[in-house]
């Protein structure tokens, strides 16, 4: 074991020491004195003189020592680990001046833009960086250009908006100034939607079909299906297949389970990447069996409320009802499962959204008013 150690140190040495000429450096002569001292070791020291703990921690203080030297102004510590943190600073609100009644869902353009869908008002309203209003779009009526349930969720991509809803099978695209852009019919009445980097939407719903390769599915702007992602964790019951999304700058898709305890992450050719489950949360919702045999169980409350992804590619998940402070607490992830850190959020929200410039927004005091926070790692 002492060998292979200080062989894995001596290609170290090899690798930082490429290109330089002259005599040896202190660290190298250091460790060539180690290299020294294990044949020595080796070749018949007395056993009762080897003390392996001693001399492995002696050879850890050693390789400390080269990092550093190596390396001056860096910090290296061998055996601790420092825990990695994310605290969150508010830095904008807007609806102090009861711009709101319902928020439901919340996303900003490149620009720092920010769209606020009000399911009570009927309406979206747009907010410059600053939280000045800059417009105001919608009413409820019959006509095209109304809502006839209210709108719900919303997502941009370059200078599109998505708009779906409640309760709809179709999806409105606009300009950020309110212009329609067109209509894409899908298979079902949708859940969630996320564009992808070339403007490529996906869709989770609860499908017509009542085929469970019919609830993600991806679409260009025209309707087209371009593809259908497989789904491991679907039930066939259409309120626990019910599905979060969230699309990274990579085009990686996660999908996330409202009712059970999975997040699955697939690649831009919708194949698997890796899967995992949220420790401390139930494997899945208790549940009531419905009076209408096609609605199958009907879930009594969420385990995952929300997700979203950071431009470093860490997984914020938003607890819901099982949590130790539901819609509060947010536990992060990496693409492997690993548990990173974990935060609570002052107040209660029901949606989690990050932005391309990673501040993070939040629906908080009821429904009222939206949070913007930015975020500040500790140890990443």
């Amino acid at each position: 074991m002492l060998r292979r150690m200080l062989d894995w140190m001596r290609n170290f040495i090899g690798l930082v020491n490429v290109g330089r000429t002259g005599h040896l450096p202190l660290w190298r002569q250091v460790i060539e004195f180690s290299h020294f001292s294990l044949r020595q070791v080796e070749g018949g020291m007395p056993a009762r003189s080897w003390k392996p703990r001693a001399t492995i921690a002696a050879m850890l203080r050693t390789f400390t020592l080269l990092a550093v030297l190596t390396y001056p102004g860096r910090a290296f510590s061998f055996g601790e680990h420092s825990p990695r943190s994310i605290s969150c600073k508010e830095v904008l609100e807007l609806g102090a001046k009861d711009n709101f009644i319902k928020v439901e869902e919340i996303v900003s353009d490149s620009s720092g833009d920010i769209f606020v869908t009000d399911s009570y008002q009927y309406s979206i309203k747009k907010f410059d960086s600053r939280g000045f209003l800059v417009q105001a779009f919608g009413k409820r009526g019959k006509t095209a250009s109304d809502f006839k349930s209210f709108p719900y969720k919303i997502q941009c991509w370059a200078d599109t908006l998505a708009l779906v809803e409640l309760g709809s099978s179709d999806i409105h695209f606009f300009t950020p100034e309110f212009t329609s852009a067109g209509i894409t019919s899908v298979g079902g009445p949708i859940v969630d939607i996320a564009f992808n980097t070339l403007g490529q939407i996906y869709a989770s719903m609860i499908p017509f079909s009542h085929r469970k390769e019919d609830i993600v599915i991806l679409y260009d702007k025209s309707g087209r299906i371009l593809s259908r992602v497989p789904l491991t964790q679907a039930r066939g019951e259409p309120a626990f297949d019910m599905i979060h999304l969230a699309v990274d700058s990579s085009d990686n898709l996660l999908i996330a389970y409202r009712y059970v305890n999975n997040i699955t992450i697939y690649d831009n050719r919708q194949r698997i990447k890796s899967s995992f489950r949220i420790r401390g949360l139930p494997d899945e919702s208790p549940s009531e069996k419905s009076a209408h045999t096609e609605l199958g169980s009907l879930p009594t409350g969420n385990i995952i409320q929300d997700v979203s992804i950071d431009r470093r590619g860490n997984i914020f998940v938003l607890c819901g009802d099982y949590a130790k402070h539901p819609q509060r607490d947010v536990f992060v992830y990496d693409y492997r499962g690993n548990p990173v850190t974990n935060l609570t959020l002052p107040d209660k929200t029901g949606i989690l959204f990050i932005d391309s410039h990673g501040y993070l927004y939040t629906r908080e005091k009821q429904r009222s008013v939206v949070k913007k926070y930015r975020l500040t790692y500790v140890n990443f």
